[in-house]
């Protein structure tokens, strides 16, 4: 690496294992063209550099740590490091938590957006928001206008508000039930879904429907929405079935759950970008422009 380099931090991400190279930054300075080139070029080129670094850190590694302070002749016996993968785009959000974009896997292409420790996609997310989150997540990571990422967030919140209550719904295990719920109350620290199911109970019998939905015991999974607020003090609702008759007294708070739940998610993924506006429909640039291409 030339003497001016020195200085300057090619690290974008670091863990136990593994370091992600900003090869793209590297070759901005010292192949001002490259970014003009093929991917196939763009890859060969960073396959070459990733060899050079290899070979310094592990001769480094033998020679400054095992035989200096070890005092070892043993020469297979180093710590190893090679290239694994080329991402095009990267996105870093906290350690241990980030996403992106392969295009070469050990030699091999490839064409898939990877996560790691992002719980952008958990299995209590809503079952109509799942796939929306992992197209919103791929087209940031592809590097998409921001317009037509705008659109799409824009047209998935519209879908969302005309969904079924069980498509909306978060999805979780309900036990010690009989722990938190008795006689139609519930104790000081019930879970939220807890207190949701004795709310369904509550409601059925005063609306006469307990013979027509099935009670919820301990080991089911239910699902559970956030409500308006209403004059019985409903706030969260657990069910099996949707009982429509719920319609008469309370009505499901679609925007709160829109916002916990798929626009709280997108923003984990846009606040290191800087760009949390696009949330709100303010887009300039392509999203391209805040990614940098890199080795692991």
């Amino acid at each position: 690496m030339v003497k001016e380099d020195k200085n300057i931090d090619f690290v974008l991400y670091g863990d136990t294992d593994s370091l992600f190279i900003n090869a793209g930054g590297f070759f901005d300075k010292h192949i001002p063209e490259w970014r003009k080139l093929s991917d196939d070029m763009k890859i060969h080129y960073v396959r070459k550099l990733a060899l050079i670094i290899e070979d310094y850190v592990n001769d480094h590694a033998y020679r400054e740590i095992q035989r200096k302070n070890y005092n070892s002749v043993v020469e297979d016996f180093r710590i190893k490091f090679k290239q694994e993968i080329i991402a095009k785009t990267a996105l870093f959000v906290k350690k241990k938590k980030y996403a992106y974009w392969s295009i070469n896997e050990e030699g091999v292409p490839v064409d898939k957006v990877e996560v790691t420790g992002l719980e952008i996609v958990r299995s209590d997310t809503p079952e109509i928001i799942r796939p929306m989150l992992k197209d919103v997540m791929n087209m940031i990571l592809r590097g998409e206008q921001e317009d037509v990422v705008v659109n799409k967030i824009t047209d998935y919140k519209r879908q969302l508000k005309k969904s079924h209550p069980e498509e909306i719904a978060l999805n979780i295990g309900a036990s010690d039930i009989d722990k938190y719920v008795h006689s139609g109350e519930v104790i000081k620290g019930t879970p939220y879904h807890l207190k949701g199911i004795n709310n369904y109970r509550n409601l059925l019998k005063q609306l006469k429907l307990t013979k027509k939905y099935e009670d919820i015991y301990s080991g089911s999974k239910v699902k559970v929405v956030y409500i308006k607020k209403n004059s019985l003090g409903i706030d969260v609702m657990s069910f099996l079935r949707w009982p429509k008759e719920f319609e008469k007294v309370i009505s499901i708070d679609y925007n709160e759950m829109i916002d916990k739940f798929f626009i709280g998610k997108i923003k984990i993924l846009l606040e290191p970008m800087g760009k949390t506006e696009l949330l709100y429909g303010s887009s300039d640039a392509a999203l391209s422009s805040f990614f940098d291409v890199g080795g692991k």
